[in-house]
């Protein structure tokens, strides 16, 4: 049995810093949460950079050729000297993974407060959202939901965030 959790314990230690998820304060940021989740967990990043991957694809049976394009958004989040460093992946608003870097070297933040230009940021993301249709809104006192298309307007009031729907869906 002790070989067994020696053994374990040493897999676990050769594995690469992958990981599924951390915390930001008291809220987990997790793989598959949305740009506008992370914003509103962890705030704005310190770096941001994107990365356009340009591939050609080319059909074996007709010799046509596609191009295709992704892009992918690096968010880096140095949480202070005692933590590692966060490096989150985002391909479209999608978070796909994240990455451990070493430790920060930042002076410790707070992640529980939300500067007012992250508050406005977020407001903007969900605006995005809710044009595109990527928005869904859950009405837990009247159990319906609610896609960005019946969103009429998306308003920041202070801390809180107000979003008003179309006359027709009232």
């Amino acid at each position: 049995m002790k070989k067994a959790i020696f053994m374990m314990t040493l897999l676990l230690l050769l594995t690469p810093s992958l990981s599924y998820g951390f915390r930001c304060g008291t809220r987990v940021v997790a793989v598959g949460d949305t740009k506008v989740e992370v914003l509103a967990k962890c705030g704005q990043p310190d770096l941001i950079e994107t990365e356009v991957i340009r591939k050609v694809l080319t059909s074996a049976d007709k010799g046509e050729s596609q191009k295709i394009t992704r892009t992918v958004e690096i968010w880096t989040y140095n949480l202070g000297p005692r933590r590692l460093v966060k490096i989150l992946k985002f391909v479209g608003s999608k978070l796909v993974s994240i990455e451990d870097g070493g430790y920060g070297t930042a002076p410790e933040r707070s992640l529980e407060t939300i500067s007012t230009a992250d508050k406005i940021r977020l407001v903007q993301a969900l605006q995005e959202m809710a044009e595109k249709g990527e928005l869904v809104i859950w009405n837990p006192n009247t159990n319906q939901s609610f896609s960005g298309r019946d969103i009429e307007q998306i308003v920041l009031n202070g801390n809180a965030i107000q979003i008003s729907l179309s006359k027709s869906n009232k």
